[in-house]
């Protein structure tokens, strides 16, 4: 998994698989998750990631591994800013 934080757009993007996006889903009003051709789960965008943004859904509906779930928990609603680019990212094993 790794976490990239865009300091600009207070967005953070969430990638938790490599693969070709095939179209993407929007959540809420500032979450969108990217998904492959046959509906796994490649990405999470949340725009103004201090919120609580809709975790529990997307991972009901998506069949996020327990680990990764418990890991975007701990992340979710908090105020900590990640000052990482696109050629830094946090990558969480």
């Amino acid at each position: 998994m790794k976490l990239l934080y865009d300091t600009q757009a207070d967005a953070l993007d969430i990638n938790l698989s490599d693969g070709i996006v095939a179209r993407t889903e929007e959540i809420d009003a500032g979450t969108f998750v990217d998904l492959d051709a046959h509906g796994g789960l490649l990405a999470i965008e949340v725009l103004g990631p201090a919120r609580r943004w809709p975790l529990e859904e997307i991972v009901e509906r998506f069949s996020i591994d327990d680990e990764i779930a418990e890991t975007l928990r701990a992340i979710r609603g908090t105020s900590v800013r990640l000052t990482l680019t696109e050629t830094e990212p946090l990558v969480l094993a």
